[in-house]
């Protein structure tokens, strides 16, 4: 898959105490692109807090749905990992939505437009791609700005492959990113034993490995992410939004803060 991602929230209102923000992401015909999920619902609490509706996500511009027999075709198309199986929903004009109303819908593999039960939580990502475009195309990503100073993400062990993103509205620096649930491994079984992240810089995919004898500030050995090398992440930031692969043989957790 050829990948490419875009990045700029805009602050849209204030909905009482709620911050509404949108990022906006131009896109092409058939390009994949990897999204974050950086909102929850407008006015979430409680049980709801950390979530949004898949529905109420993403608004399109130059996009339009199509019939159903022509959705690997031409639909537009989410692909999000459910415990590590890709799980597709595709915007169509004849979706079964309720009581079997046909409507205009993100709807899965048979046709059944999904409801507001079909949720992703702050700070997961998906890949999105439309199979047909106009010219100048893009998607808003849009929802209510996650409130407090830090959040904390998850991610599943066993060497899963998850998609991830920096859940709050502000560029973070990966060593300021505190990891845990993890054990750091030596440099030398890194590519057998750590956990790993893969994010995008300048456009091309960096790995960094969460390992106990990396080299940090003066060549201290310390337990950090680190590049290929060894030489622990400095000056390193994950955008606002950002999205990025992270697996690891343990499950754990990553906690941004502000």
């Amino acid at each position: 898959m050829a990948c490419a991602l875009a990045a700029g929230m805009a602050m849209a209102q204030v909905e009482s105490a709620n911050t509404v923000g949108f990022t906006t992401i131009p896109i092409e015909e058939g390009q994949y692109i990897l999204i974050g999920t950086q909102f929850e619902s407008v006015g979430a609490t409680g049980a709801t807090a950390g979530q949004i509706a898949l529905s109420d996500l993403i608004s399109m511009d130059g996009v339009e749905a199509c019939a159903y027999d022509d959705m690997y075709d031409d639909a537009a198309e989410i692909d999000t990992l459910v415990n590590g199986i890709y799980v597709s929903y595709f915007y169509i004009s004849d979706a079964y939505g309720e009581n079997n109303a046909i409507v205009t819908a993100w709807a899965d593999e048979d046709g059944y437009a999904i409801d507001e039960s079909t949720v992703l939580s702050l700070g997961e990502g998906f890949w999105f791609v439309a199979n047909s475009a106009e010219s100048g195309a893009s998607i808003q990503v849009k929802g209510q700005v996650t409130s407090g100073t830090s959040k904390t993400i998850s991610f599943p062990g066993n060497k899963t492959y998850a998609i991830m993103c920096n859940p709050l509205p502000v560029d973070t620096a990966l060593s300021d990113v505190v990891t845990a649930g993890v054990e750091a491994c030596a440099y030398d079984d890194m590519y057998d034993d750590a956990a790993e992240i893969d994010t995008l810089v300048n456009g091309i995919y960096v790995s960094y490995f969460y390992i106990s004898d990396a080299y940090g500030e003066n060549n201290a050995i310390v337990t950090a992410w680190a590049d290929e090398d060894g030489y622990a992440a400095e000056g390193i930031n994950i955008e606002a939004g950002a999205s990025f692969w992270i697996v690891s043989p343990d499950a754990g957790s990553l906690t941004f803060s502000l």
